[in-house]
C-alpha cells in the first residue's frame, strides 16, 4: 500500500503515514471525509502475570492504533 501512495496510484482512509505527509512525500486530500476517531480498549483478566501472546496483541494494537502518543496502558 505504501509503495501505491508514494507513487500516486491509490489514496487510503488511514493515518499511518504521518511521516510521510510531514516530509511531503505524501499529501493529505479529501480531508472532509476523514474517519472519525474511536476508542479501542483491550479488556483482559486481572492477573499478574499477563500471558506473552496477550502482551503481544496488546502491544500490537498499541503500535498500530494509537494516534495520540499520551495514551498508555
Amino acid at each position: 500500500m505504501r509503495s501505491a501512495l508514494l507513487v500516486g496510484l491509490e489514496i487510503c482512509p488511514t493515518r499511518r503515514f504521518t511521516n510521510e505527509i510531514e516530509t511531503g512525500q505524501l499529501e493529505r486530500v479529501l480531508q472532509v471525509y476523514e474517519p472519525a476517531s474511536f476508542p479501542i480498549k483491550a479488556v483482559y483478566p486481572n492477573q499478574r502475570l499477563v500471558p506473552p501472546r496477550v502482551r503481544a496483541v496488546v502491544d500490537h494494537l498499541l503500535v498500530e492504533f494509537r494516534t495520540d502518543q499520551r495514551l498508555a496502558l
